[in-house]
């Protein structure tokens, strides 16, 4: 079960998380209702003082299972219990192993709020003229279809907040489709059933079907932070992906890969000399404003999820952990660890597969960097 409990309140039994949760839904159930005089930012949407991220994942945990649907499993949702079951074992005091660090900088973070501010705004307007047009109180539901039109007919809406997600096969999808539940899995395509794709329909969903993100990806099996190097300083994005207002980098696996070892073997380094170079050197791309862009440099995210068999030895497996962490340290980026997550479920028992590849699917133990479909859920 996903749902919490709690012991009487000052209890001795209570723990400091319960404690946390309880305060802030007391909180929330007082000021539900209450109007602030200051609605011009984002973070005044949020109750003061402002909640934990422990407790906001609490409160809202029955809402961020429903809304971890994927786009064909909107109705039968029949990985309901394998995904409430992850989500019992990923609890917040784990998820929290995965914020390695924050970005120094508040000035593109800023940018990004006031955009998602804006068109919350906008949105909310109609939506509140709907509701006093058609008598309806603030808590009555409105159908998504309904306010979908409601924000397609918004004239010069604000637009979207563009989150761009360069990758390699793993950020693509590839073996997504296995599970523990079915083999039916030809609607989950593997874009689609990638995490990225999963966003897609989990931020609307989680935003009360208010469209406020606009979330492109940019996965190439074999591609690592190489190529994304050359994309970004060419500037050969596709035409329909928009400049991004944050940018995650999700080539931690390819950069690992067998091809990278031997890649870094041609030039005479080590793996960690050609990851630390070309991880470096993709920073200072992102980071250098473009001439005659007219765009600032994005926020820039390093997402390391990197828990495959490739090496053998401790100190070679943490190559691509060891280097973002330093590297996001220097420049300030900010950086999230996927692996650093679930790395002792998966290194504790190499025949697990939830988390990670099957590196016995065959029966002997091989290679395998891919991880199944229960990553792409979390």
């Amino acid at each position: 079960s996903v749902s919490s409990t709690t012991s009487e309140p000052n209890s001795m039994e209570e723990s400091f998380q319960q404690q946390l949760l309880r305060e802030f839904q007391d909180y929330y159930k007082n000021n539900l209702d209450k109007k602030t005089s200051h609605n011009n930012d984002m973070c005044s949407l949020l109750p003061n003082p402002t909640p934990s991220t422990l407790s906001l994942w609490s409160h809202f945990l029955p809402h961020i299972l429903d809304s971890s649907k994927h786009a064909h499993d909107w109705h039968e949702y029949e990985f309901h219990d394998f995904t409430a079951r992850l989500l019992s074992i990923l609890t917040p005091d784990r998820l929290i192993r995965g914020v390695k660090t924050l970005p120094l900088d508040w000035t593109p973070f800023q940018r990004s709020l006031t955009i998602l501010h804006k068109r919350w705004t906008a949105i909310q307007k109609e939506v509140d003229s709907f509701r006093k047009k058609n008598n309806l109180s603030p808590t009555d539901p409105i159908d998504p279809k309904t306010i979908e039109k409601l924000q397609n007919s918004i004239p010069n809406a604000p637009r979207k907040l563009n989150i761009l997600i360069m990758g390699g096969s793993v950020t693509m999808g590839v073996v997504c489709h296995l599970n523990p539940v079915t083999t039916q899995t030809g609607k989950y395509s593997r874009r689609a059933c990638a995490w990225p794709g999963r966003l897609n329909t989990f931020f609307p969903y989680l935003f009360g079907y208010y469209d406020l993100v606009n979330i492109d990806s940019l996965a190439l099996g074999g591609t690592n932070t190489e190529s994304g190097r050359t994309i970004w300083d060419y500037s050969i994005l596709p035409d329909e992906i928009p400049y991004p207002d944050i940018l995650i980098n999700g080539y931690a696996t390819n950069d690992m890969h067998y091809n990278s070892v031997q890649d870094a073997i041609k030039r005479n380094v080590t793996l960690e000399q050609s990851v630390f170079e070309l991880s470096q050197s993709f920073i200072r791309q992102v980071l250098t404003p473009k001439k005659g862009c007219g765009h600032p440099p994005p926020l820039l995210l390093y997402l390391d999820d990197y828990l495959g068999n490739e090496q053998n030895e401790i100190r070679e497996t943490m190559i691509s952990s060891r280097v973002i962490h330093e590297l996001s340290g220097y420049y300030g980026i900010g950086s999230i660890s996927y692996a650093d997550v679930v790395r002792d479920i998966v290194y504790g028992d190499t025949r697990e597969w939830w988390f990670s590849s099957n590196w016995y699917e065959k029966g002997d133990y091989e290679r395998a960097v891919h991880p199944h479909m229960g990553m792409h859920i979390r």
